[in-house]
């Protein structure tokens, strides 16, 4: 995959290289390894490994959710989780989304997740305590944990902010994603998926257009799970015995 907007964008390339064997998560990833001069019969498309443990995970009632982390929905409700845009110098645009967040109607249930180990993390992060501290509708978590995230995603109405998982995981539930800014730009995004600069009126438009989507028939682009099964299957059922550490650049 490619996040032009993070450091892992050549982190990502680089261990490819490094690697032999390949099992990607959609098409577009599958075409940009054999660009790299991949051996095409070592790339394997499976889709994301992220589903599988979606359809692994128990969704519980909204109220049995509510009091495992004592926040109570609203009308409207918002996961929202916003990381440090790594390769852009400047982070002021947090004070926008901030704003934004503030001035939602009270009838809007705000769920935040904090921000990543990535440089500038901490700033963020106590910026939303202390939203969270001042608003009775916004609730901040340092981190859910898998069970709760997933339940959390399936009980609000929509995903905003710059995650990964707003365009890996987030279709699978039917809801749409508001994707703010670069941080994901490069990424493969399904139909549920808005697109949004960091512009307070673009974001309000956006998260309110978002509110009346119907998402229902929304397919998740990164497949429909079974990735475990297929990349065990393949690690098998091929023969990978006369595999050398000695790399051949395949021109396409």
């Amino acid at each position: 995959d490619t996040t032009e907007g993070a450091y892992d964008e050549s982190i990502r390339h680089s261990i490819t290289k490094m690697s032999h064997i390949h099992f990607v998560t959609n098409k577009e990833s599958y075409k940009r390894v054999l660009q790299l001069g991949e051996d095409p019969n070592l790339i394997f498309n499976v889709g994301s490994p992220s589903i599988d443990l979606i359809l692994e995970t128990s969704l519980i009632k909204k109220e049995k959710l509510e009091q495992l982390i004592e926040f109570k929905f609203k009308p409207k409700n918002i996961l929202f989780t916003y990381h440090p845009v790594t390769l852009e110098s400047d982070n002021n645009d947090i004070s926008i989304l901030l704003r934004i967040l503030t001035h939602l109607s009270k009838n809007v249930g705000i769920i935040i997740t904090k921000a990543n180990a990535d440089e500038k993390g901490r700033r963020l992060n106590k910026l939303y305590e202390k939203l969270a501290e001042e608003n009775d509708n916004i609730k901040c978590y340092a981190s859910l944990g898998q069970f709760l995230y997933y339940n959390c995603i399936n009980n609000v109405d929509v995903v905003v902010g710059n995650s990964s998982s707003g365009l890996y995981e987030v279709p699978s539930f039917k809801k749409p994603t508001v994707n703010i800014g670069d941080r994901q730009k490069g990424r493969m995004k399904g139909e549920s998926i808005i697109d949004c600069a960091v512009d307070e009126k673009l974001i309000l438009e956006s998260i309110e257009l978002a509110f009346n989507m119907d998402t229902i028939n929304i397919k998740n682009p990164y497949g429909e799970g079974n990735s475990a099964k297929k990349i065990i299957e393949t690690l098998v059922s091929k023969d990978f015995s006369n595999l050398k550490l000695q790399k051949h650049f395949h021109s396409i």
